[in-house]
């Protein structure tokens, strides 16, 4: 799933202001501008996060690298859709069908949304 793709699907979820920053794990107020932040790996996405915790993560990674301390390789890790909850760690935008055209949408860090209506394939 494209990163513009999965971004715009969380939006009315993280616009809620209940989802916590994948980086510091304070709550990202509605007013506040937030990114669908990459995992440190470079295997998919870590989840929403405040704009200035991925932004410093990235400037800090990208210190790392230029200095000789980082190493990254790039697999991109795929949401699933699943019937139920089987894992407690699924790949970052993982849905769960919740019945009645709604469903929960991993958000990283042991968070899901709340049930959203589910997004055409």
């Amino acid at each position: 799933m494209a990163h513009k793709t999965m971004r715009k699907r969380l939006a009315p979820v993280v616009a809620l202001g209940e989802t916590k920053c994948a980086r510091c794990g304070e709550l990202i107020e509605p007013d506040e501008k937030w990114e669908l932040d990459h995992r440190d790996d470079g295997r998919g996405w870590l989840g929403p996060s405040h704009a200035k915790c991925n932004r410093r993560a990235g400037w800090e990674r990208m210190v790392d690298v230029v200095s000789g301390n980082g190493h990254r390789e790039h697999i991109e890790e795929s949401p699933y859709k699943w019937s139920q909850r089987w894992f407690t760690d699924p790949p970052f935008g993982t849905t769960v069908n919740r019945g009645k055209g709604m469903v929960e949408v991993y958000l990283g860090n042991g968070n899901w949304s709340d049930p959203v209506p589910r997004p055409a394939d």
